[in-house]
């Protein structure tokens, strides 16, 4: 349950949480990394989303010192996230790391994690310096919010020695929200905040969780020092993600924004929209689109009781909360030309709305 434990109590627990899911090959090489750790306090734990290629079996066998929850479906990324945070409330830790299954970590990725959020009150989160696997590319140097509710990686597929992204390397910098596959959280921001939403399965709940870290006016950062290795894939969308997706970017932008905002941005949306189900359609999607519209509408109450949980936990004014919001989808692998015409355009159009936003 508890690895590289310490007798100094003044070292911070920090809990692991890792979701799984039919993801064996990948935890045998997480898991090994972490084993090399040099924090001297660390909890893990993974959760095991009812894999079918022997996940579980493998953790249970290797590896027990780890804590292995076993749910009995695939309940999905955000309410696994949630269960291993709830095991390690029990064991009273002050800062939890999420951690994706295919990622591997250097031995020392904890410590400056660690030091900055100590030393910096205001600051809920912190996220390490995601890499490709092979060391050589960024996969994401922090977050970024699109005024619509899309959400995109700062830095991807960019070298590390590309000028446009040493501002990120430099040192700790403040990021408009920590991603989930590397992400450490102070327990007391999740007691205050809560974590993911279970709804949402998988898909924009770091982003969501990111929206309400800067309504109760703390900081999101990237701190590049501590480094951790992602096994990452381009893949073209599929129909399971594209749902989730723009089911949750709609909900997020339901719940988030003043309400004020979202009659500004509403033109803008409602010409996303049109060629977004214009895609669809081309793509043979749009079952799973108007899937989303159906699940909003149907589940519109539960959502605007959440909205009112959220705006609750306001402590700054709107325009602060946007001001890391962007106008542009940046760091795209296959930007469309589509993508390419309206980038200019709803730039142009948040930087003239953002103008406005004096609440």
């Amino acid at each position: 349950m508890i690895t590289n434990q310490t007798k100094d109590n003044d070292v911070p627990k920090v809990g692991v949480v890792i979701p799984s899911y039919n993801s064996r090959s990948d935890l045998e090489s997480c898991l090994g990394s972490l084993k090399f750790s040099t924090y001297s306090n660390l909890s893990m734990i993974v959760v095991d989303n009812a894999s079918g290629d022997g996940a579980a079996g493998y953790v249970r066998s290797h590896w027990p010192n780890i804590l292995l929850i076993e749910q009995s479906t695939n309940t999905g990324f955000a309410r696994a996230c949630n269960r291993g945070v709830s095991e390690l409330r029990k064991m009273k830790v002050k800062y939890v790391m999420l951690l994706n299954q295919d990622t591997t970590v250097h031995p020392r990725w904890a410590e400056p994690l660690v030091e900055y959020l100590e030393n910096h009150a205001e600051v809920a989160a912190v996220q390490s310096l995601l890499l490709r696997a092979d060391g050589r590319k960024i996969n994401s140097a922090g977050n970024r919010i699109h005024f619509l509710g899309f959400g995109y990686t700062e830095g991807d597929g960019r070298s590390l020695g590309d000028s446009r992204v040493q501002k990120f390397l430099r040192g700790p910098v403040e990021i408009t929200y920590a991603s989930g596959a590397a992400a450490m959280i102070r327990m007391a921001a999740i007691e205050e905040l809560s974590l993911f939403q279970d709804d949402f399965f998988m898909y924009h709940e770091d982003l969501d969780f990111g929206w309400r870290v800067r309504l109760a006016g703390y900081k999101s950062v990237l701190v590049p020092e501590s480094r951790v290795y992602h096994r990452y894939e381009f893949h073209r969308s599929s129909k399971i993600k594209y749902e989730y997706g723009e089911r949750n970017r709609l909900i997020v932008l339901l719940e988030n924004y003043h309400i004020l905002t979202l009659f500004m941005i509403l033109p803008a949306w409602l010409l996303m929209e049109i060629g977004v189900v214009t895609m669809s359609l081309l793509k043979g999607w749009w079952a799973e689109k108007i899937s989303g519209y159906l699940y909003v509408i149907k589940n519109l109450s539960a959502i605007l009781k959440t909205r009112k949980l959220h705006q609750a936990m306001r402590t700054v004014k709107e325009r602060a909360v946007v001001a890391g919001f962007s106008g542009v989808i940046a760091y795209q692998e296959e930007p469309s030309l589509l993508l390419r015409a309206v980038n200019p355009i709803f730039n142009l159009y948040w930087r003239i709305v953002r103008l406005f936003i004096v609440w």
